[in-house]
């Protein structure tokens, strides 16, 4: 039977075929994210921040909010500390800058980022004190914040409009203060309506001190120069099978590349030992993380670079592209490992070779994918047994 009316979602828009004619609808899609939705406003200060991040581990233990999706909203001076140690608790990090909020259309910005996600709970971890000129600031974002719950803890401020929040966490002053983390605990406890037990905090270092650590860098901004999923499987592969268990690979990258690893581990031999730490190190952290590794496995990127200056011994696998340019480097710290055929032309016309620029022609176009993989496995020996 003939369709006279044919409807089509795609991606922004719909579209709507009528016999002979077709028509776009645009249409507004949310986010397919979890439920509930849980905004929680991190505090002003930094010490503020670490005297109650050992809290936010509890939100998701408890039924109603197993499934949640945690969204942090925190100062742009520590986010990147967020990202690095407490990104695990949280589905999105999103920062504010204290210097802008006296700017209305910042605040309203804000304010429209934060209902974007249609929150049904906002949790505010900054408590309402007297004379705090800084959480004025906030009154107009939590004015406008349209969710179905609200929270936020209260201790001094009579002059508070305590209709802004229908859940306020009181802490009665006559008692005397207690230190801070106590106060904060009776806030999740409440806010959960569960018991946290008393103990010691500890702030885990990202890679364990104890272990040696391999570092690959699997990404680069050109798609000509990254390497194929199955050749990285097996330069892994052989790591993991001629070093102990004490011996951990560690991936770098950004938070957006981070998901982009996960068929990569469905090759792999061990991935037991295979640490991903893509989107959760800031970048000022790499040139740390590569100077404890024991060396660098990259494709040409900005982490070769950060490698060469801290002294990183690295193998960069590498087509043409940039050659001359970019690379190599003239020295032995890295060690560039190219496709054959490109070697040999390297070899026979240096000079040409060396201002090829950034996009070399068809017929010297070499790319990574034709570098063979036994040459690379030899350098990795060479590294792992200390041979020169």
């Amino acid at each position: 039977m003939l369709k006279f009316i044919n409807v089509k979602k795609q991606k922004s828009h719909a579209v709507v075929s009528i016999f002979l004619f077709r028509f776009k609808f645009r249409i507004k899609l949310r986010k397919q994210i979890g439920s509930p939705v849980i905004i929680i406003f991190g505090p002003i200060g930094m010490g503020d921040y670490m005297l109650c991040r050992s809290f936010f581990k509890y939100i998701k233990t408890v039924p109603k909010y197993k499934n949640a999706y945690i969204v942090y909203v925190g100062r742009n001076i520590y986010n990147e500390f967020v990202t690095t140690y407490d990104s695990e608790y949280f589905n999105e990090i999103i920062d504010y800058d204290t210097l802008k909020l006296k700017s209305f259309l910042y605040r309203k910005s804000l304010l429209r980022k934060i209902n974007s996600y249609k929150p049904d709970v906002f949790f505010s971890t900054n408590p309402i004190l007297n004379n705090s000129s800084k959480i004025k600031n906030f009154i107009s974002i939590y004015k406008g914040v349209n969710a179905r719950d609200k929270y936020i803890g209260y201790i001094e401020d009579e002059n508070f409009d305590k209709k802004l929040f229908n859940h306020i966490i009181y802490y009665d002053k006559n008692q005397g203060y207690i230190f801070e983390t106590d106060r904060v605990r009776k806030e999740f406890e409440q806010f959960l309506d569960i018991k946290i037990p008393e103990e010691l905090t500890e702030l885990k270092m990202p890679l364990e001190s104890e272990k040696k650590h391999i570092a690959i860098s699997f990404f680069a901004s050109d798609s000509t120069r990254m390497l194929s999923v199955s050749k990285w499987a097996e330069i892994i592969n052989y790591i993991t099978k001629n070093t102990s268990d004490n011996t951990e690979i560690i991936f770098l990258g950004t938070k957006t590349e981070r998901r982009h690893l996960n068929p990569l581990f469905f090759e792999l031999d061990s991935p037991e030992r295979c640490v991903n730490l893509a989107g959760k190190l800031g970048i000022s952290l790499i040139p740390i993380i590569l100077k404890s590794c024991e060396f660098l496995i990259s494709v040409e990127s900005g982490n070769v670079h950060i490698a060469h200056e801290v002294g990183c011994k690295t193998i960069c696998l590498s087509g043409s592209t940039a050659y001359g340019r970019f690379h190599p480097y003239k020295d032995n710290i890295v060690k560039y490992i190219y496709p054959e055929k490109f070697k040999e032309l390297i070899k026979k016309f240096p000079e040409k070779l060396n201002i090829i620029g950034y996009l070399p022609p068809p017929d010297l176009f070499f790319s990574v994918n034709d570098i063979n993989i036994e040459n690379v496995k030899e350098e990795i020996g060479k590294l792992i047994y200390n041979k020169t």
